[in-house]
């Protein structure tokens, strides 16, 4: 039993790999957050030591016959969660630059709309107080709003940041973000 490092090996690597998903994701725009990153690393983690480190231990077990079955498993295991932790963490290093120039895009949208705000609806950008809502609408297209006098109205623009400068459109509906997004749409608050 000196040996046996599946256990510890697991809440290591399940505290490490939701670190990398949240801090360096290897897919979408931003990782997850710390909570859902811990979740999606010990789902993940008890899949590899429940399935996969099972069957690298059997192909450990006939490499060497002498190795118990249960030493097998357990180095198997400590394997697999090694290399999801790796792969993790290579998918993390090569996605970054999408991730930096997303962040360079919101930014670069940001910048956009608050001088279409300053320049045609300055009372709406000072009722905002600088505070802006944003929603990814789609490929290099975003909505950006700041309130409008009603209370269930903003006024809101369609930035497009696939030219530069960055395109500015008014959106005439009026619709909030968490509106038109809807539960699922991810709404950001630039200031």
């Amino acid at each position: 039993m000196r040996g046996a490092l599946q256990v510890p090996a697991f809440l290591f690597f399940t505290v490490v790999d939701a670190l990398l998903l949240s801090r360096l994701p290897p897919f979408g725009d931003s990782g997850p957050g710390a909570v859902g990153a811990l979740l999606i690393a010990a789902f993940v983690n008890l899949f590899l030591v429940a399935v996969a480190g099972p069957l690298l231990g059997v192909w450990l077990r006939r490499r060497n016959p002498a190795r118990p079955a249960f030493a097998a498993r357990d180095r198997g295991s400590v394997i697999v969660l090694g290399l999801m932790c790796a792969l993790l963490l290579a998918g993390g290093i090569a996605h970054r630059p999408a991730v930096r120039g997303e962040a360079e895009d919101l930014r670069a949208q940001a910048r956009a709309a608050r001088s279409w705000f300053a320049h045609r609806e300055p009372e709406g950008l000072r009722r905002a107080s600088g505070a802006m809502t944003t929603w990814k609408a789609g490929e290099d297209l975003y909505r950006t709003c700041v309130p409008a006098a009603r209370a269930d109205r903003e006024v809101c623009v369609y930035v497009a940041t696939d030219q530069s400068p960055p395109a500015v459109t008014r959106d005439a509906s009026g619709e909030t973000n968490s509106r038109l997004a809807g539960p699922y749409g991810d709404i950001v608050v630039v200031r």
